[in-house]
């Protein structure tokens, strides 16, 4: 009886720590960047302006970016259009920017039957190609009506778990796009992020949504860096 008469009162409180991270991750995670990445549970916040990227329970960036970017779902196919010198091959299902500052758009989710995909040009999770010390600029738009999604660029290979955020490594600094919202059908209007980051290091790495289960359900794609 004095043991059962403490276990309601435990439940209630681990129950009201979970409720108070989650909300303050939730309410701060989605609306600013930072500069740092954190695996761990959650999204977080990102206030201000810093570096680098650390260990934590949540997900930051701070790019001095006061928050997402939105488009109509009319310039979804703008936005995705491929520029510079840019080698699709639909055979090998992959895409090559050979561009020393290459502009990669990506779209998650790019139609119905590819909810857990993402889509560069007409392909579906491609290989992407760029070459050593390219600067790259990542662009992803949002394109699914009940989701979130993001994308990491990571060093850890498949098969990915379910909560894929704790069991990963980032493969260059800053190369992460937070989770963006999922369309807003009454204004009708796609969510868009973006980040730069320096393809210093040749190899084989992978493009990921690190949302819970995403990349478990097959979100993911391989991204190389040549050597020359």
């Amino acid at each position: 009886m004095f043991k059962r008469s403490f276990v309601k009162p435990i439940i209630f409180i681990l129950v009201l720590v979970f409720i108070l991270a989650f909300g303050y991750a939730y309410s701060n995670g989605f609306c600013t960047y930072t500069n740092g990445y954190g695996p761990g549970m959650m999204y977080g916040k990102g206030n201000g302006s810093g570096n680098g990227y650390g260990p934590g329970m949540m997900y930051g960036y701070n790019n001095g970016q006061s928050s997402y970017q939105t488009i109509p779902t009319n310039q979804l196919k703008s936005f995705s259009d491929l520029t510079g010198n840019v080698a699709v091959n639909d055979k090998n299902n992959s895409v090559t920017f050979n561009d020393q500052n290459p502009v990669i758009p990506i779209i998650a989710s790019p139609n119905d039957n590819a909810m857990y995909s993402f889509g560069v040009g007409n392909l579906i999770n491609p290989t992407i190609i760029v070459r050593k010390n390219a600067n790259v600029t990542l662009k992803l738009i949002n394109n699914d009506d009940d989701m979130y999604h993001g994308i990491i660029i990571t060093n850890t290979a498949p098969s990915y778990p379910y909560m894929v955020m704790m069991n990963i490594s980032l493969a260059f600094q800053y190369s992460a796009i937070r989770p963006l919202p999922y369309e807003d059908k009454q204004s009708k209007l796609l969510a868009t992020g973006s980040t730069e980051f320096s393809a210093n290091t040749p190899g084989t790495y992978y493009y990921i949504c690190q949302v819970p289960g995403h990349a478990q359900h097959g979100m993911y794609g391989k991204f190389i860096v040549l050597d020359k």
